[in-house]
């Protein structure tokens, strides 16, 4: 599955970051010889890009959740448990909105990648493709991915398909709320608080962490 979670901008970002690892790594290997001659740094490229590359792994999987990097790279921190409510049209027609259920959302990220699992009562969702939106100008952050349902969403009519558009805000990322679109004709949006970085592997987990009457709600 295609899971992509950095844009141009934040890539480009991730490129000066690497230089100045390179050049950082250069002059630290320098250093341990001792400052020798000018002439001598050439010999220790080959150890500042090993250095390099290291960094850039660690940080790639791990050290871009930590400060400052979050901030350098422009990137949100996303991973973990989300709680909260969807409201769909479904079940009782497109202008009827139906009761409002509660949902989770287990986001797993990493600098270059994204995946967001949604589970509910009855039924796990998982994205197929996803995208970070940022605008920093506009201090604009948004999760746009497309889903599909493990199960069928209405007999006789297949797996539901869907795209989802969430724009994410308050104080450092705690809450995101927007709407989704399926391959059934029906609406919908949701409403999400972050619970936890670590990730849930199902609603029944998610409801005996935090009781359900704490979940965000419209």
């Amino acid at each position: 599955m295609l899971s992509i979670g950095t844009n141009a901008d934040h890539l480009k970002k991730f490129i000066y970051l690497t230089v100045v690892l390179f050049l950082l790594c250069l002059f630290l290997s320098w250093a341990v010889t001792g400052f020798a001659e000018t002439r001598e740094i050439v010999s220790h490229i080959p150890a500042a890009i090993s250095g390099t590359l290291l960094a850039c792994i660690a940080i790639i999987k791990w050290g871009w959740k930590l400060r400052p990097f979050p901030w350098i790279l422009g990137v949100p921190v996303l991973e973990g448990t989300w709680t909260g409510h969807l409201e769909s049209d479904w079940e009782r027609g497109r202008d009827n909105v139906q009761q409002q259920p509660p949902i989770v959302f287990s986001i797993r990220q990493d600098l270059l990648s994204l995946t967001v699992l949604s589970f509910t009562r009855d039924r796990h969702g998982v994205s197929y493709a996803a995208q970070l939106i940022t605008n920093d100008a506009a201090q604009i952050k948004r999760l746009v991915y497309l889903y599909s349902l493990n199960e069928a969403f209405r007999a006789g009519e297949g797996t539901q398909q869907g795209a989802a558009e969430i724009q994410i805000g308050g104080k450092h990322t705690l809450e995101m709320r927007g709407e989704y679109w399926t391959n059934t004709k029906t609406r919908g949006r949701v409403i999400l608080t972050r619970r936890s970085p670590l990730i849930s592997g199902s609603f029944e987990e998610a409801c005996e962490r935090w009781p359900l009457a704490t979940w965000k709600n419209f």
